[in-house]
């Protein structure tokens, strides 16, 4: 006499659980003084304050690679002279 095994489907016998909702981009913030400023104006204007702390980087960034450039350009001009 052979037995039939019993199915258990795990869909049947998960525990229902109460879905707790997350929220991933708040409008507050944790911080005080100038970081809690900074942070809220990140959060509520997000491109103009993202352009506005990049923009000095890319500035900094442009003088660099012209300083870099001056060396190569003089250079140039020079072996350019003489030939």
């Amino acid at each position: 006499m052979t037995r039939k095994k019993k199915v258990i489907f795990l869909r049947d016998h998960r525990e229902k659980k109460k879905k707790i909702r997350v929220d991933t981009d708040p409008q507050t913030t944790k911080h005080r003084g100038l970081a809690g400023l900074y942070e809220l104006a990140l959060r509520r204007f997000k491109t103009v304050v993202y352009l506005l702390t990049i923009l000095p980087l890319y500035f900094l960034g442009s003088i660099f690679l012209g300083a870099s450039l001056v060396p190569g350009i003089y250079l140039y001009r020079f072996v350019s002279y003489i030939v």
